[in-house]
């Protein structure tokens, strides 16, 4: 096979590109804006921007480290079909020599699913539910009007539900709106929660008592005087009342142009991550994402993701909220949302043979699901003489009984663009549809466009990601979004609101 002049140079840039030493950024991976610190120990940065980089073209990683882009024309046979511009006639490749494939980027299927089916191995499906006799589930998927799976194959289902708010203040009626000083004194003026100037020495705090479990959401507006940089702090997952000593926290920290993510862990303090905002503002809006069982955190500064990563020991709990400022730095729009279908059952509880069904409103039902039909779920529980029928709009996860069944024998795992995930054997890439022998669901056959990529049998790097978080297919742990990083290169969140 003979290279062009033009494929010439592309390996040598690719050359380059592999000789960076482990862990350097890579131009086509990461996308930093500015420069983001932190450390790695229980923390773990992700890269600031786009999820994956963009995909201009089909690209295969090969096991020997190199890396061809240009078009997938197919799969079967046991070979990769791949032409590229650079070269003078198309690639046959063994499947054996490839890692992954990462495929162009395009629109992806219209279909969004009411739910989730988790199975085993950490595979996920966005579904629409139709039923459920006890021992099949009946649902839509984006490949298939109806579909049945056996209840063995699964962990559980995912509930899709806007987050609810919890806590919500604009000031405008002049009270603290729960808020409780607990340095200096208070007061709302102009529709801002600020601290009396010259009462109390700096900085002066407030608090606020809120139950904090799960996923939740948080967005305030701080401003300080015209043309004052400001100077404030905003602790959230607080389990003590005490700001000097809240026991575990976390908490964004404001210094002009500079911002901080802290923890503190049994009242030391951990510097997570810091970045240099664009400009010296007198007003911002912030919010923070996080989720306390996967232990995934967000960090946004007027509207733009400035910090994201995960933490391996996250605080799992707190109560409450605690506002800081050094001078007379107003708090305006303090808003909480809790993500229901991030509240899943945690280990140990509803026992390993009983389902565990969990509430929107944080109430818990344990028993066994004996159906599901027309938008309602009935529950056969211990302690009522008649099951219960629940509607499916109140629910937020249900965790089956009994032991997961999982196949023993390794398999390829698709990407999708919508964040799902699922294992299966590769059959073939023709004509924009790609076949797959699925565990759960049989001989599958989807549309091309909805497939991100494929990680083939033999990869270590997705089971290695999903054991070091906690995540996999247990529904009683809260699959981390980035638990497919490594393998496809980009994150999955569970669900986007």
């Amino acid at each position: 096979m003979k290279l062009t002049r033009e494929a010439m140079l592309g390996l040598s840039w690719a050359v380059a590109w592999l000789a960076l030493p482990a862990g350097s950024p890579r131009c086509a991976e990461i996308n930093f804006d500015g420069p983001v610190s932190g450390y790695q120990g229980e923390f773990q940065l992700f890269p600031k921007g786009k999820q994956r980089p963009k995909m201009e073209e089909d690209t295969a990683y090969l096991r020997n480290g190199d890396r061809l882009s240009g078009v997938v024309e197919g799969i079967s046979g046991g070979f990769l079909a791949l032409r590229s511009e650079l070269l003078t006639e198309a690639l046959r490749i063994p499947l054996g020599n490839v890692r992954r494939v990462l495929l162009k980027d395009k629109e992806r299927s219209a279909f969004e699913g009411k739910a989730r089916a988790i199975f085993a191995r950490g595979d996920r499906l966005r579904i629409n539910v139709k039923g459920y006799d006890g021992e099949e589930l009946l649902a839509e998927t984006a490949f298939s009007e109806e579909v049945r799976i056996s209840k063995e194959h699964l962990s559980g289902i995912l509930f899709r539900h806007e987050p609810r708010v919890i806590y919500k203040a604009d000031f405008e009626e002049g009270g603290l709106c729960g808020f409780e000083a607990v340095g200096g004194t208070w007061h709302v003026q102009n529709g801002k929660l600020a601290p009396t100037s010259g009462d109390h020495p700096s900085p002066r705090r407030a608090r606020l008592k809120v139950h904090q479990e799960g996923h939740l959401r948080y967005e305030w507006e701080v401003s300080a005087g015209p043309g004052l940089p400001i100077q404030a702090r905003f602790f959230l997952f607080a389990q003590g009342p005490n700001p000097d000593m809240p026991g575990n926290a976390y908490w964004v920290q404001v210094s002009g142009r500079a911002l901080y993510l802290y923890r503190a862990i049994q009242n030391n303090t951990q510097h997570v991550a810091s970045v240099s905002l664009s400009s010296n503002k007198s007003a911002r809006r912030f919010e923070v994402d996080y989720d306390s069982r996967s232990g995934t955190i967000r960090v946004s500064a007027d509207g733009e993701q400035v910090i994201a990563g995960l933490f391996s020991s996250p605080i799992p709990y707190g109560e409450y909220i605690i506002v800081s400022a050094q001078r007379t730095e107003g708090f305006d729009n303090v808003v909480v949302r809790q993500v229901a279908d991030a509240l899943l059952p945690p280990a140990g509880e509803g026992g390993d043979e009983e389902e565990l069904v969990c509430l929107v409103n944080g109430d818990r039902l344990t028993g066994e699901v004996i159906l599901i039909s027309e938008g309602n779920v009935r529950i056969k529980t211990g302690y009522a003489s008649e099951p219960l029928d629940v509607s499916m709009e109140e629910l937020s996860s249900l965790r089956f009984g009994g032991e997961t069944k999982s196949e023993d024998r390794e398999l390829a795992t698709i990407g999708f663009r919508n964040g799902d995930q699922l294992s299966g054997e590769i059959i073939n890439l023709e004509e924009g549809r790609l076949r797959f022998g699925s565990p759960y669901l049989g001989d599958t056959e989807i549309d091309a466009n909805d497939v991100s990529g494929v990680l083939f049998p033999g990869e270590t790097e997705l089971s290695d990601v999903g054991s070091a978080k906690g995540g996999g297919g247990d529904l009683r742990q809260s699959p981390p979004s980035e638990v497919i990083r490594s393998g496809f290169g980009f994150p999955v969140p569970v669900f986007t609101h």
